[in-house]
C-alpha cells in the first residue's frame, strides 16, 4: 500500500541524522541500465540509496563500509560483505537503502 510506503520512509528519515544532515554524494550513475546511487554521510553514519528505475531486475555491487553486516532499512534485510564488496539484488522500478555505522 502507498501509504504504509510513504510511512516507512518518512520513518527511515526521521530515525537516521545522515538522511537529514549528512554530505551528499553520488556514487553511482548507470544511464544504460537505469540505476542512480548516492550516499550521505553525518558523523559515524552512512546512508546510502541505489534506486533501479529499470523494469527488470538488477544485480548491483558496491563498496561495503566496515566488517559488519550492512543493514538494508527499506527491505530489512542485512548484508554481509565478501571482500569488501556488497552484492545487492534490486528488484525493477524499487531500491535499497543501506545504512553503514561505523
Amino acid at each position: 500500500d502507498l501509504l504504509q510506503h510513504y510511512q516507512k520512509m518518512i520513518s527511515i528519515r526521521n530515525q537516521h541524522q545522515a538522511l537529514q544532515l549528512g554530505d551528499f554524494k553520488t556514487i553511482m550513475v548507470d544511464d544504460k541500465n537505469q540505476i542512480y546511487g548516492f550516499s550521505r554521510s553525518y558523523e559515524n553514519q552512512t546512508v546510502t540509496v541505489i534506486l533501479n528505475n529499470s523494469d527488470h531486475q538488477q544485480s548491483i555491487q558496491m563498496q561495503s563500509c566496515n566488517s559488519q553486516p550492512d543493514k538494508d532499512l527499506l527491505n530489512d534485510l542485512a548484508y554481509s560483505a565478501t571482500e569488501g564488496k556488497l552484492s545487492l539484488s534490486i528488484q525493477k522500478k524499487w531500491a535499497a537503502v543501506i545504512l553503514c555505522e561505523k
